[in-house]
C-alpha cells in the first residue's frame, strides 16, 4: 500500500494486523513531493510475530518464469 506523508515502512497499525507470514508487505512512499522528482520509496517487508525485516527489492526488465 502507500504512504502519502511518511516513510514507506509498516505502521504500528499494520504490523498489528499482519497474519500471514508468508506475505510480502510492499510499501509505496511519495512524501514531500518526492515523485514529482522521481524519487519514490519502495520497499518490502516481512511481518512475523510483529517483526518486522525488510527484503531487498530488485526491478528487472523481465521476469521469466
Amino acid at each position: 500500500h502507500s504512504h502519502t506523508g511518511t516513510e514507506a515502512y509498516p505502521s504500528r497499525t499494520a504490523i498489528n494486523l499482519a497474519s500471514e507470514p508468508g506475505a510480502h508487505y510492499v510499501l509505496v512512499s511519495t512524501r514531500d513531493g518526492a515523485h514529482e522528482a522521481g524519487d519514490i520509496e519502495f520497499r518490502s517487508y516481512r511481518i512475523i510475530d510483529s517483526v518486522v525485516t525488510e527484503e531487498e527489492v530488485r526491478v528487472v526488465e523481465r521476469y521469466d518464469h
